[in-house]
């Protein structure tokens, strides 16, 4: 019974609501940068100048570095502790 108890606190505890919060909070940030991501690609797709071209490439590249560090926050906030 008392591992029970004990199971049940770990989800009550605020360390386990902060944890929940940040991967709601990260797996959001993913979605948006997903969806920009898709957007940055349709507009490569079109024809453009090349500093416009370049400029979202650059665009692209950190929008894709940044995917990858949320990823990988998201993978690390959901190891247990």
């Amino acid at each position: 019974m008392e591992k029970i108890i004990e199971a049940l606190a770990q989800y009550f505890s605020p360390q386990f609501r902060d944890k929940l919060k940040r991967s709601e909070g990260l797996a959001a940030l993913i979605s948006k940068l997903e969806h920009k991501e898709v957007c940055l690609n349709e507009e490569l797709a079109k024809e453009l100048s090349s500093s416009d071209r370049q400029e979202l490439e650059t665009k692209l590249s950190v929008l894709i570095a940044q995917k990858n560090k949320a990823i990988q926050l998201l993978v690390e906030n959901n190891q247990p502790s």
